[in-house]
Parts: structure tokens; C-alpha cells; sequence
């Protein structure tokens, strides 16, 4: 698991030499590209490409989109592209990842959406809009059995922590069993939240951790640490979501169907903070993203429950992050689909 700084600039010449180093790590370790984790950290974010993409859109009378998505696209292309075949969403610009044989589900925290090229604005964030979106994947019942493990580059409490680390504690730290973080200096064990999630960071290069059921223990000669009790969990109710609508929840699944059946091999995803009521879109990404060439396409589709109206677009365009939006060679525009 990297939490971060891969890089000291985020240029792509240091993430060619970065992928080399952590390839041979890899086949050295025998594991598969899937198995590698990787957040971006504050040097990973690129704040010359960040500072052009802002004269850009000045210069050509737009409005600049937060988080600015550009600043890590050296990180997204290089690293997230040769290891996984796929890019930071512009949307949803962190993942979340399974592993059903070892009953494991890491959450990849990027705490570096509000971190610009402006001096002012350095410090580590997750947006509101990720700790919801993690705290309704990770309390999901299929995974409340599975080891839930936080994984982001600034630490989520203490000194030096993210801006919402309060809101981090209250709304996702009952659905993790542990958080590793990437940020040196402060302790290397503190506890998170009423039912005590271990946080682990590290100030060297790098710490080899056991994690076994009920206890995790940095190597070679450690305590075990405990981690939260799975009865304590149990009482921790879902957070309260309004359900999706019947006919756009159906409806939605044709599209994508229909997407992957014209996209052999794209990749259809849900687009983050969608509406739920007549309004939903999709994000698809092409099979060809995962070539190690060219920049990676990234299509929001618009669907929408019933005959749509210029609410309905209006509301669409509002919905999704307007990051997806036509921004270049790479980019469509959304196409509205209807059910009758």
C-alpha cells in the first residue's frame, strides 16, 4: 500500500522512475498489479500543471472546475494507468477496492483535493462528497464481515490532519477496521473515533504489517494491536440514504448494459453525487484507456426517468461534477437518455 509522495513534483518523469522501482518490488514480492494500492499525497500533486489549467480556463473566459483535476494527471496516467489499466474518475477522483479471497475491502482516500498551486491552500482534505460516498459503500452488508482498511496520505487526526478530520471520525471511521497514513512525524499508533480504529503511520520508507483477524502487528517483533470488535460493529447502524427510485435504478441498469454491450470491455460506472430522483448519469470509460498511450477517455452519460425536460437537463449538468464536462480531446459531451 503507497500511501502517497511517490513523487517530489509529480512530474512524469519521476513516476516512470517510481513504476520501474515498484514493478521490480512487485515481481520481487510475486503479487498482481490489483494488489497494489496507491493514493496520491501532496507531492504528487503537480501545481504548475495545476496553475496552467487555471490561465487556461482564464484565458479562454471558463470557469475553473474544483479539484482541478489536472494536477494529477503525471500521477493518474503513469502510475494509476501502468498498474491498474485505468485513470483517476474526474468525478470520483478516489477508489475503492476489493479482494473477495482474502475478504478485504481497501478504501484509497485521496486527501488531496483541495491542495492548488496557490500557497494558501496546501492542506489535506477528503470533501464532503468522498466521506459520504465511503460511508455508504463501506457499510454495505455484503462487506460489514469483510477487514475494512482505510488507506490516505495525511493523517485523519492530530496535528497536521485533514481540514474535516472530525467529520472523517464521525461518518467513516465506524465502517474501518484500521487506517494507515502516509504523513512522517507524530506517533505511530493512535486510536480513531468511540470504537477505537488503530491509525498507523510510518517515518521511514516503509513498514511491514501483519494484519490478522481481530489484531494487526507491524513486523518483525511488535505487540498486536487490537482492532475494533466485530460485536461493537455490528450495533453501528447504515447511514440513512434516500432510496433511488424504482424506475430510475432499473432503467439506469439497461443503459449501462447497453453502454457495455456497444463498449466491449469499458469500463460503466455510476457517476457520483447523482440525483435520486428522475436524474442519474453514468461515467464510461473505454477499453482502450487501458493502453499506455494517449489520454484516457472518460464519458458521462445522462439518464433520466421518463420524458426529459430542461429541469432534467439543467438538473443532470448539476449533478455531475462538471469536470466531465467537454474539456478537450478526451472528453464528450453528456447524452441524455429517456425512458418512456
Amino acid at each position: 500500500m503507497i500511501t502517497g509522495n511517490t513523487a517530489e513534483r509529480g512530474t512524469s518523469a519521476e513516476y516512470v522512475s517510481a513504476h520501474q522501482f515498484l514493478t521490480a518490488l512487485r515481481d520481487t514480492l510475486d503479487i498482481e498489479n490489483q494488489q497494489i494500492v496507491l493514493v496520491p499525497g501532496s507531492r504528487d500533486v503537480n501545481r504548475g500543471m495545476c496553475d496552467a489549467y487555471v490561465r487556461q480556463c482564464v484565458a479562454n473566459d471558463t470557469r475553473p472546475v474544483p479539484p482541478f483535476w489536472e494536477k494529477w494527471q503525471p500521477f493518474s496516467n503513469v502510475m494509476l494507468r501502468r498498474f491498474h489499466g485505468t485513470e483517476l474518475a474526474k468525478d470520483q477522483p478516489w477508489a475503492l477496492t476489493e479482494h473477495p479471497n482474502q475478504r478485504l475491502v481497501v478504501a484509497g482516500f485521496n486527501t488531496t483535493m483541495a491542495i492548488t498551486h496557490l500557497p494558501g491552500e496546501q492542506d489535506g482534505s477528503l470533501g464532503d462528497a468522498q466521506i459520504d460516498w465511503f460511508a455508504e459503500e463501506l457499510s454495505t452488508p455484503a462487506r460489514r464481515d469483510w477487514l475494512r482498511i482505510g488507506v490516505m496520505h495525511h493523517r485523519p487526526e492530530g496535528d497536521g490532519a485533514i481540514t474535516d478530520a472530525g467529520r472523517f471520525t464521525d461518518v467513516v471511521s465506524p465502517y474501518l477496521d484500521l487506517v494507515l497514513h502516509g504523513q512522517p512525524g507524530g506517533p505511530a499508533l493512535s486510536r480513531l473515533g468511540r470504537a477505537g480504529v488503530p491509525v498507523l503511520g510510518s517515518d521511514g520508507p516503509g513498514q511491514l504489517i501483519e494484519v490478522r483477524s481481530g489484531h494487526v502487528r507491524v513486523m518483525p517483533d511488535a505487540e498486536p494491536i487490537r482492532l475494533p470488535s466485530r460485536s461493537v460493529r455490528d450495533l453501528i447502524p447504515r447511514p440513512r440514504r434516500p432510496e433511488t427510485p424504482t424506475a430510475l435504478r432499473l432503467f439506469t441498469d439497461q443503459v449501462a448494459e447497453i453502454c457495455r454491450l456497444r463498449n466491449k470491455g469499458a469500463d460503466v460506472a455510476p457517476g457520483s453525487g447523482q440525483s435520486r430522483g428522475r436524474v442519474a448519469y453514468l461515467r464510461v470509460s473505454p477499453a482502450r484507456n487501458r493502453l499506455d498511450q494517449g489520454p484516457a477517455e472518460q464519458h458521462p452519460i445522462g439518464v433520466c426517468a421518463g420524458r426529459a425536460t430542461r429541469d432534467d437537463v439543467d438538473l443532470l449538468w448539476a449533478v455531475r461534477n462538471p469536470s466531465m464536462g467537454p474539456s478537450g480531446p478526451s472528453m464528450s459531451s453528456p447524452v441524455m437518455s429517456t425512458s418512456s
